[in-house]
């Protein structure tokens, strides 16, 4: 099964992943190849699918951070990517595990922006953060807040942003 089997699969039980397709999941090359044709679809659908996948690109920069794999093929990128795909399927709930994601090293961290915690949109991702009283949602908002008051209280350079995300996914 290759990864557009695997997307089929997923879509035509009901948006499970049976083992085969969290198998073929495993392996970054699939997933740099599910983040190309997730692009042009409505990500929303495939939200369990981008959360497994975002499980494995952690895993995939600890093996990264600690040597205990190489990345002949460049696919670091690949948990940019699939945070930006997260970010378009538009969840709030989502930002918790973007959150965890950006803790994992020093290269993540400084890379995975305030941009990414903001798909579902400023007014829904700070009701949400401020209705928890997890430390992570209080953080995040900071975080956010943060963001924006150098951005002076808005977002500017958002559909910039979105297009130089899609272009890194395309020419993978």
């Amino acid at each position: 099964m290759n990864i557009s089997h695997a997307v089929r699969e997923y879509l035509d039980n009901g948006n499970i992943v049976s083992p085969e397709i969290a198998s073929i999941l495993s392996e970054a090359g699939a997933r740099q190849s599910l983040y190309k044709i997730l692009l042009d679809q409505p990500p929303a659908p495939f939200r369990k699918l981008l959360l497994l996948a975002l499980d494995h690109e952690i895993a995939f920069q600890n093996d990264l951070f600690d040597g205990t794999c190489e990345d002949p093929h460049e696919h670091y990128e690949g948990i940019y990517r699939c945070a930006f795909l997260l970010y378009r399927a538009g969840d709030v709930v989502d930002t918790l595990s973007l959150w965890s994601a950006k803790h994992i090293n020093m290269d993540v961290g400084s890379s995975l922006g305030a941009e990414y915690f903001l798909g579902a949109g400023l007014a829904d991702t700070m009701a949400f953060l401020d209705g928890w009283s997890d430390p992570d949602a209080v953080a995040i908002f900071e975080y956010v807040n943060g963001f924006l008051s150098v951005e002076g209280g808005e977002w500017s350079v958002r559909e910039q942003w979105e297009l130089s995300q899609m272009n890194n996914i395309r020419e993978a």
